[in-house]
């Protein structure tokens, strides 16, 4: 719907010059928004473009975060969907030597580990590429906070940049803020700041945003879906959790409301990452034809698995891979299914086009995954409800301590990680009689005293100890995890100003920037930031209360008589004006007036009372509870 569309309608592929924007820069950053056709001008300005010089098409390894974006990209494509060193190092004429592979982050992190070989020219898989383009770059430090492939992703990247003058290295991200970070560190393995393009074309493209963007609690979300549900209309549900979808799928699958419009397991469509099958399809070069049916329950979030049998009948996880299969193939979410709940395997490079999907409610506070999710329908969405918890935040309490902690334990970490190899190797050197023996290829990180098992189990275990450490196969030592550092820096800030704006509203509170001067932010003006183009809300008892008393004092209602028929119609007003669960949760059928409207009132912090000397029932006086209205809420009721 033009609706939810910028002002734009152009593409990437109508805004980006190859010869200007991309050829002359070794690293390029592009910034276009959700919907703005970024993949679509990789598959047919890239992959099937030609080398100006050499007049032979474009070699293009496409790597992006979720299993599911790269299986359709790599379809689109007619791409590998793995790294295949066999096929790579062939050679031919024209289309024949043609190299296209899509992968994902975890791809990335099982090629280093486990093929990449520093002596081996063969495995250095930048030489065979003309363009390396990282999609959702975002990921490097939203994904960083629960995985570790988005570490071995930067890490190739800056050998890329460092080992391959040819190859592009090209960012693409919808969602800036968490990426610039990223931009900036890989400059440092340019010699020229001039080798590097930022590409803010976000402005100048379409993007998808929703109508109306609604802050409300997490509690109510429930009650929330099935109102929705019982007005017909259908959802795409994103959880935090595996564990979270399968508590409101018990709670839907047994609501009593539900099941009298008959709405059943079977209208109720479940979808995550199955990460170990996700592992081994990359391991094995698996085409999801291929893939076996997962024996375990794991999550983008790194959960710990469960068998799935405890949790979802085999036939809800048979629907699972029919919804699955069905947005791969025609990016549709079956009809029969009136409510998807997901996890963020959905979050990012799927098009979903039902046209009839119109409500998302996302479980989450962060802005990146917001327009990620909002974007997600193609279509366009009227609404999307923003469920935050104040709870989330509790993980985050020891986070500085434990990075200060790392930070100074990294160069002690790597001595005696070295002091220990070099002990394994002088006890390999002697065998059990004495005598000297060969000793293994020096480049070898695996070769000497225990195996390749034993010395993963060791990195694991440093790993576990220091959370913000990991190994650098590329230079042989610890480093710091900065996408993890970058990633919980983003969840904080972002757990924070939502915590500040929800009580803060519509008030101006001072920011501390990077930068400059202090300025002053409220909580609307932030989210609005995010989606230009929205409504936005925030949907909670306060807020409703002074909407509610900014009515009454435009209907002249307040400390004055008013009729039985007058007061009727203001309560009317109310429940259209507010559609709010706080309204909803007042009576259980909201077609129907409150059977007690003086306790509705109170609701709002209004009195409701019948006018003394009056006959009963004709009269009313509405008035502010004693305390329920300060100076601050005067302020903003005169401000609106």
């Amino acid at each position: 719907m033009e609706e939810n569309l910028t002002i734009s309608q152009k593409r990437v592929s109508d805004v980006v010059d190859l010869k200007r924007d991309i050829l002359p820069y070794r690293l390029i950053q592009l910034v276009a928004g959700v919907g703005a056709g970024k993949n679509f001008w990789v598959r047919e300005c890239l992959s099937k473009g030609k080398n100006p010089k050499t007049k032979k098409l474009f070699n293009v390894l496409l790597i992006t975060s979720r299993a599911i974006t790269a299986d359709v990209q790599a379809a689109n494509m007619e791409a590998n969907r793995w790294i295949d060193l066999e096929a790579l190092q062939k050679k031919g004429i024209g289309t024949k030597g043609h190299k296209t592979a899509v992968v994902t982050n975890s791809g990335i992190e099982y090629f280093i580990k486990n093929r990449y070989q520093k002596d081996d020219p063969t495995t250095h898989i930048w030489n065979y590429f003309d363009f390396i383009i990282l999609d959702e770059a975002h990921s490097l430090a939203t994904d960083a906070v629960f995985a570790d492939a988005p570490f071995y992703v930067l890490q190739f990247l800056a050998r890329v940049l460092d080992h391959n003058k040819d190859c592009h290295v090209i960012l693409m991200t919808g969602t800036p803020r968490p990426v610039d970070w990223l931009f900036t560190l890989l400059k440092e393995q340019l010699e020229d700041d001039n080798d590097a393009n930022f590409l803010d074309i976000y402005q100048e493209c379409r993007h998808i945003e929703p109508r109306h963007v609604i802050l409300e609690r997490r509690l109510s979300a429930s009650f929330d879906i099935v109102q929705e549900l019982k007005k017909g209309k259908r959802i795409l549900y994103f959880a935090r959790t595996i564990k979270g979808i399968k508590e409101l799928y018990e709670r839907l699958t047994k609501d009593k409301e539900l099941k009298k419009i008959g709405i059943s397991s079977h209208n109720i469509g479940i979808a995550y990452a199955d990460s170990r099958a996700n592992q081994k399809r990359e391991k094995e070069g698996m085409q999801d034809s291929e893939r076996k049916a997962p024996t375990s329950l794991g999550n983008d979030e790194g959960e710990d698995y469960t068998e799935e049998s405890k949790w979802f009948s085999a036939e809800t996880l048979k629907l699972k891979d029919e919804i699955r299969a069905s947005i791969e193939e025609n990016g549709i979410i079956p009809g029969e299914i009136k409510i998807l709940l997901t996890t963020s395997t959905f979050k990012e490079g799927v098009d979903i086009c039902n046209e009839d999907i119109k409500v998302v409610f996302a479980e989450s506070m962060i802005p990146a995954e917001l327009v990620q999710m909002a974007g997600r329908l193609r279509k366009g969405i009227d609404e999307l409800r923003v469920l935050y918890s104040l709870q989330d935040s509790k993980g985050f309490d020891n986070i500085d301590y434990e990075r200060y902690i790392d930070e100074c334990c990294l160069n002690e970490v790597n001595n005696t990680y070295q002091e220990y190899y070099i002990k394994q190797i002088k006890e390999y050197d002697v065998n059990s009689y004495g005598e000297k023996r060969l000793s293994p290829p020096a480049n070898a990180i695996y070769s000497y005293g225990e195996s390749k098992e034993d010395l993963e189990k060791l990195i694991a275990l440093i790993h576990h100890k220091f959370p913000n450490i990991r190994y650098d196969y590329f230079s042989d030592k610890f480093v710091l995890y900065k996408g993890k550092i970058e990633g919980n820096n983003y969840l904080i800030d972002a757990f924070e100003r939502v915590s500040r704006y929800q009580r803060r509203w519509w008030i101006d509170v001072p920011v501390d920037p990077d930068d400059g001067e202090w300025f002053f932010v409220s909580g609307r003006t932030y989210f609005q930031s995010f989606f230009p183009y929205s409504k936005i809300e925030l949907w909670d008892r306060r807020n409703a209360t002074l909407k509610v008393q900014r009515l009454l004092m435009e209907e002249n209602c307040l400390d004055v008589d008013i009729s039985a028929a007058k007061r009727d119609e203001i309560i009317q007003k109310i429940r259209d004006s507010i559609d709010i669960e706080i309204l909803e949760k007042a009576q259980k059928d909201p077609e129907r007036p409150p059977k007690q409207p003086k306790k509705y009132m109170e609701m709002f912090g209004i009195v409701l009372e019948e006018t003394p000397g009056k006959r009963k029932g004709s009269s009313y006086r509405m008035s502010f509870i004693s305390g329920e209205k300060n100076q601050e809420d005067e302020e903003l009721i005169n401000e609106w």
